[in-house]
C-alpha cells in the first residue's frame, strides 16, 4: 500500500513542481528556478487550504497531503476545528500522508472529541426513538424520523472521521501512540477495531503484539479478524498459528472475508499458502475474490 501512495505522491509532485528538475535537467536549469515564485506558491497553497471556497480548500488540502507538503502541517491541524466535516476529514487524511509526529497529539485529541460527539449523538437518537415510539400524530412522527435519519448520517460521518484519524496515526508510525490507541481495538464498532489493528500493525512496534494477540482471541467477526491477524504478522511473521488462521479464512463463508484473506496472503508474502490458494481458486465463483486469489497465487508462484 505504501508503494501505491509513493507512486501517487510522485505523480502529484510532477504536477505541482513541473520545473524542479525531476527528470535530470542541467544544474544550470535548477539554478534558474525562481525560489521566490516557489515560496509564493507555498504561501498560496497554505492560504487556500485554510480559507476560500469549499472546492478550493478541498483541492489545496488534498494537494498538501498527497504532495507531503510539510509546510502545510499547521493549517491542516487548524482545520481539525473547522465546522465543515468534509474539511476536517480531508485534513485528517492529509496529516496521515504528511507522516509527521507533530500531528499525533492533535489527532489523538480529535479522536477524544469525536468519541464525545458520538456518545452525544447516540443519546439524542435514543431520545428521539423513544419519542417516536410514543407519538401518535403522523406529522410529528415524520418529523422525528427525519431527525433520527439526520443523526444517523452524522454518526456515520463522525465514525469515518475517527477511523481516518486512527489510520493517520498508523501512517505516521509513531510508536508512542500504541498505548494511547490500544483501547479502540475493543471498540463496539467493527470498523474501528479493524482500523486500530491496522494502525498498530503499520506502527510495527513489538509492544503491539500482546494487544493484537488478546484481540484476535476475543474477536468473533471474521472480517475484523483478518486485519488483526495481518497486523500481528506484519510485526512478527513467524507466528505459525496465525499464518494458519489466515489461510483457513480463504475458505470462509463470506466473500468479503475470503477477499481480504487473499489480500493478506499477498501482502504478507505467505508463500506456504500456494497449495491452499490453488484449491481455493478451483471452487471460488465470486469474480472479485477470484481476482484476489489469483493475484496472491501468481505472486507465490514467482518465488
Amino acid at each position: 500500500m505504501k508503494k501505491i501512495y509513493e507512486f501517487i505522491i510522485g505523480a502529484t509532485a510532477l504536477v505541482v513542481f513541473p520545473s524542479m528538475g525531476i527528470f535530470g535537467e542541467s544544474s544550470e536549469s535548477s539554478k534558474n528556478y525562481n525560489t521566490e515564485e516557489l515560496k509564493e506558491n507555498r504561501l498560496n497553497l497554505v492560504e487556500e487550504a485554510g480559507a476560500g471556497t469549499f472546492e478550493t480548500r478541498m483541492k489545496a488540502i488534498t494537494e498538501c497531503g498527497l504532495g507531503r507538503m510539510h509546510y502545510c502541517l499547521r493549517v491542516l491541524i487548524e482545520n481539525l476545528d473547522d465546522p465543515n466535516p468534509a474539511i476536517r476529514n480531508e485534513s485528517i487524511r492529509g496529516l496521515g500522508f504528511l507522516g509527521m509526529e507533530e500531528a499525533v497529539e492533535p489527532l489523538l485529541k480529535q479522536i477524544e472529541k469525536l468519541d464525545k460527539e458520538l456518545e452525544e449523538n447516540k443519546k439524542k437518537e435514543e431520545e428521539y426513538l423513544e419519542k417516536l415510539k410514543n407519538e401518535k400524530d403522523m406529522t410529528q412522527r415524520s418529523y422525528y424520523v427525519t431527525i433520527i435519519q439526520g443523526l444517523h448520517d452524522d454518526y456515520k460521518m463522525m465514525l469515518n472521521a475517527k477511523a481516518a484519524a486512527l489510520w493517520a496515526i498508523g501512517s505516521i508510525e509513531a510508536e508512542s501512540a500504541v498505548d494511547k490507541i490500544k483501547a479502540y481495538i475493543k471498540d463496539k464498532e467493527d470498523s474501528i477495531r479493524r482500523i486500530t489493528a491496522t494502525a498498530i500493525g503499520e506502527i510495527g512496534a513489538k509492544s503491539g503484539l500482546p494487544i493484537l494477540e488478546e484481540a484476535i482471541e476475543a474477536e468473533k467477526v471474521d472480517r475484523v479478524k483478518v486485519d488483526m491477524l495481518k497486523a500481528y504478522l506484519l510485526i512478527d511473521s513467524t507466528k505459525t498459528k496465525y499464518i494458519d488462521q489466515v489461510i483457513l479464512l480463504l475458505r470462509d463463508d463470506e466473500p468479503w472475508v475470503r477477499y481480504y484473506a487473499a489480500n493478506a496472503v499477498y501482502d504478507l508474502n505467505l508463500f506456504n499458502a500456494h497449495v491452499p490458494l490453488k484449491r481455493a481458486l478451483k471452487i471460488e465463483s465470486d469474480p472479485m475474490v477470484r481476482k484476489a486469489l489469483y493475484r496472491a497465487f501468481e505472486k507465490g508462484a514467482g518465488h
